[in-house]
């Protein structure tokens, strides 16, 4: 039964994802203003049936910066920043089927008017959107240099609020927990490892999002965020026994909000950053780790706030019945 289950879910997935593939291709790509970074957080699931890991993140996104297209604007009169809690829970429901999920809760804060007497402030924070991802391994070469490749499926779930009001007016949607809309997503990573004595494992991840739409400024007034593609490449290396290092490049492209059909200003554009992570192992069960990002380029539609910094915590138990024998 679970041998036939399995294949059904790879042509399943398999044709999910060819069709997003095209389809993207003619696509404009979305501004994520609203919830949290659900899509980075899918780079690690179990491989075998029964494995079980959690991990639990705290990120922080400094979103002072103003730009206009690509320029840089002098902005002394805002500070903005996001904090995002995930916790990601993957599961092996056999050598080849995984399951994902990711919960957040998301703190918003803003203050404008720096340059006046009376600046203002406004804190938002809430449960943000969920995601479920069903991941199918294609293949997986054992033999030095290794190879595996994973597709995978599944659905944004939106459990943030996106009707939070601050003195009887709607706040915009960069100030909201959650975005109010169902998304599709397709994903797939690829990876090769080498030998021990050349600790090298190098990845290249994609995730296309198909945004949803929701009925943000009343009946028949619907709103809906663009359409966003995420591809990440790296490559990570151990630094002794317990420390490990990884170095990526991202490049995340997103489409115009679209309002009743009509796409609006200021929203959209595309970004490559730099992150660095540093990994302890604690012991084979335990891990710990940090990372921080740096824009290094970005392309925006109109005048946006972006991102100047992130740095992220986290900390991963490994549950592997594998490790049971160990203990």
């Amino acid at each position: 039964m679970l041998m036939i289950l399995e294949q059904a879910t790879k042509y399943l997935l398999l044709t999910v994802w060819i069709v997003a593939f095209f389809s993207s291709k003619g696509t404009a790509q979305t501004c994520s203003c609203a919830g949290a970074p659900l899509l980075g957080a899918q780079s690690s699931a179990p491989v075998f049936g029964g494995d079980l890991l959690i991990g639990l993140s705290h990120e922080y996104h400094d979103i002072s910066r103003l730009y206009v297209n690509g320029e840089l604007v002098e902005n002394e009169s805002t500070f903005r920043t996001t904090q995002s809690t995930l916790l990601e829970v993957h599961y092996g429901l056999s050598a080849k089927l995984s399951l994902s999920g990711t919960f957040t809760y998301v703190r918003k804060y803003r203050q404008t008017g720096l340059q006046t007497q009376n600046p203002q402030s406004l804190t938002v924070s809430g449960v943000g959107d969920g995601l479920l991802l069903l991941k199918y391994k294609l293949f997986n070469r054992l033999k030095p240099p290794s190879l595996q490749a994973t597709i995978g499926s599944g659905l944004k779930i939106p459990l943030g609020s996106f009707d939070i009001r601050n003195n009887g007016f709607l706040l915009n949607a960069d100030m909201q927990p959650g975005t109010g809309a169902w998304d599709g997503i397709v994903w797939s990573e690829l990876t090769s490892s080498f030998d021990s004595s050349f600790p090298l494992n190098l990845f290249l991840i994609t995730s296309y999002r198909f945004t949803g739409s929701s009925e943000r400024f009343g009946t028949n007034d619907i709103y809906q965020f663009g359409n966003e593609l995420i591809t990440t490449a790296g490559g990570s290396t151990s630094l002794g026994e317990k420390i490990g290092y990884t170095a990526v490049l991202q490049y995340r492209s997103t489409s115009s909000d679209k309002r009743n059909g009509v796409p609006q200003p200021n929203t959209g554009g595309y970004w490559v950053s730099h992150i660095s992570k540093l990994s302890y192992s604690i012991n084979d069960r335990y891990s710990a780790h940090i990372d921080g990002r740096i824009p290094l380029t970005q392309e925006l539609n109109g005048l946006q706030p972006t991102t100047s910094y992130a740095i992220s915590f986290s900390f991963f138990v490994n549950l592997s019945k594998r490790l049971e024998r160990i203990y």
